[in-house]
């Protein structure tokens, strides 16, 4: 079945399960949150540190998805797959500077898709990577990031991203003591309030996506959210020991650089998460003050995980590690089951089908991820499609890795370069290799037929 076709059956599916009247059957309006570089460290997926409660109160009125997984764990990569519904090896994308527009002219992004279907479509902050790659033009009604107007969190990045010495990604953890609506993220959920507001009086349907760019390095957050923190110290975590793992797995795009001291900066990491869940707060406040839920979807993703310092010393991304592509994934909808946990495994390419379901239109047929309107129904409800992602390293090497609800298994090269299962059940934080052990022979000859199932 062609994916097109796919996803309408899915949106029939999901509308015939209730009392579906003439105002139901109107297209719904969207709100996106992108968060930068965030993992699932939050209260809704069991985080008693993190302070989360707006991004809690979202998943409590809907569906949290357990077991969700980018495709390539670097911010553009990831971004041009799940704006286009196309795995990074379709794409051909696994860096900064190529624009998918230059490559695949045809290319239909997702908020492009509303726009051609009658929507506002207002995009701000880190949605795509950057300005430049925005596809301001043709997805867009309204798009802006750059710069931000705090002189404290702009004298941060250039402190990280234009030192002489070169790239000093662990710059002074900035506590910010200017008005929060001139960060960069402060700016991005006030305008986009706004922005639904007005669409909301004029009855105008929207597609609104929020890039949020924390909790992404530099970590700079207003002085009140490191405060949340002060009385809640942070421990130092306890690893388990590595077995097996090959050494081109232990790698992020940061290695070489000198770690920063481990529990603070996790600690400044947390504060930027609670920093951006209140920026979702004032979305969701919109959200309330113009009573949109029973005509608004929303959902909130990352682009990618997060290494804290783990695995002998991993941070940031670029690892095929569930700590690099497990992301969290939040879907609220006008009739979703609310306060669920999905255990099914899904991918970030399922996000376009998805909305374009719940919202009836015709997307491409080329879509490589598949509806979840059916799981926001009944979220356990059957799914047999694994998450593949994929990872070209520093050293050339290509891991190509791929997940069910139990195993991971991993590839690099083919195998040449290593290969890596592991069992969460057992080890659900991946430390201990499988692969070599003839105990799991049988499982690591099923998780490669489901790594290249054409093969």
């Amino acid at each position: 079945m062609r994916y097109a076709a796919a996803v309408l059956v899915g949106f029939c599916a999901y509308i015939a399960t209730g009392d579906a009247s003439a105002d139901e059957m109107k297209r719904p309006n969207v709100l996106m949150i992108v968060v930068d570089d965030l993992n699932t460290d939050l209260g809704c997926y069991g985080s008693k540190a993190v302070i989360s409660p707006n991004i809690d109160r979202l998943a409590a009125r809907g569906v949290r998805f357990d077991r969700a997984y980018c495709q390539y764990a670097l911010c553009a990569p990831s971004r041009w797959s799940f704006l286009s519904g196309l795995r990074p090896e379709t794409t051909g994308i696994y860096e900064f500077k190529t624009l998918l527009r230059e490559t695949r002219p045809s290319v239909v992004f997702l908020p492009q898709l509303f726009r051609q279907n009658g929507y506002f479509t207002a995009g701000m902050g880190k949605v795509f990577h950057d300005e430049r790659q925005s596809d301001r033009e043709i997805s867009w009604d309204f798009y802006q990031d750059g710069r931000p107007a705090d002189p404290a969190e702009d004298a941060a990045l250039k402190e990280r991203y234009n030192h002489p010495e070169g790239n000093r990604p662990f710059t002074p953890f900035t506590r910010l003591t200017g008005p929060e609506e001139r960060t960069r993220d402060g700016a991005t959920s006030r305008k986009l309030a706004d922005e639904m507001t007005r669409c909301a009086r004029a009855q105008k349907p929207f597609f609104v996506a929020a890039g949020f760019h924390k909790p992404h390095l530099p970590w700079t957050a207003p002085t009140k959210y490191y405060d949340l923190y002060r009385d809640r110290p942070i421990a130092e975590p306890r690893d388990p020991a590595i077995e097996g793992i090959p050494a081109i797995a232990l790698e992020t795009e940061l290695v070489g650089n000198p770690a920063p001291p481990r529990a603070e900066a996790i600690g400044a990491y947390y504060a930027c998460i609670s920093f951006i869940d209140a920026q979702v707060g004032l979305l969701l406040e919109t959200l309330d003050r113009e009573k949109l839920w029973d005509n608004t979807i929303v959902v909130l993703f990352s682009d990618h995980g997060y290494h804290l310092g783990d695995h002998g010393g991993l941070w940031a991304k670029f690892t095929n590690f569930d700590q690099g592509v497990r992301v969290p994934l939040v879907i609220a909808a006008p009739g979703s089951a609310a306060g669920r946990a999905s255990p099914r495994t899904v991918e970030l390419i399922d996000v376009y089908p998805t909305l374009a379901a719940l919202c009836n239109l015709m997307p491409p047929s080329d879509l490589e991820g598949a509806s979840l309107a059916p799981l926001l129904k009944q979220p356990d409800a059957p799914w047999d499609r694994p998450a593949r992602s994929m990872i070209s390293h520093h050293q050339g090497a290509v891991g190509k890795t791929v997940t069910n609800e139990r195993y991971r298994y991993t590839e690099w090269d083919g195998g040449k370069r290593g290969a890596e299962l592991y069992d969460h059940q057992t080890d659900p934080t991946e430390y201990r290799n499988l692969a070599d052990d003839p105990r799991h022979a049988a499982t690591r000859t099923e998780m490669k037929r489901l790594l290249f199932p054409s093969g």
